[in-house]
């Protein structure tokens, strides 16, 4: 499976009433432990994903719609939970080697 080639259908989805707070307002060190859990729950360590990749599994997971994925991605970046590799469409689970 190479990137752009995700089967979204074998991730789990988590019931929406299991997240206590929406994604957008998770801010801070409780917000990042949250969408650290998320993250290594979607996002295979040692293998690199697309932008769309991440969304379509947070997408996915979450059971919201592509907006709200698209800001859990950015929360993501921001709190430093996925890193960009050296090629700027290509992002990794933090603290995993993208190979």
């Amino acid at each position: 499976m190479g990137i752009g080639s995700i089967d979204i259908s074998k991730t789990k989805r988590l019931s929406v009433a299991k997240i206590k707070e929406p994604i957008g307002e998770l801010r801070g060190q409780p917000g990042a432990f949250k969408l650290l859990k998320i993250a290594n729950k979607i996002i295979t360590k040692q293998r690199a994903y697309t932008k769309e990749d991440i969304v379509l599994l947070i997408k996915n997971f979450i059971g919201g719609d592509i907006r709200r994925a698209e800001k859990g991605f950015s929360l993501m970046i921001e709190e430093g939970v996925i890193e960009r590799a050296i090629n700027p469409d290509i992002y990794f689970l933090k603290g995993s080697t993208p190979f």
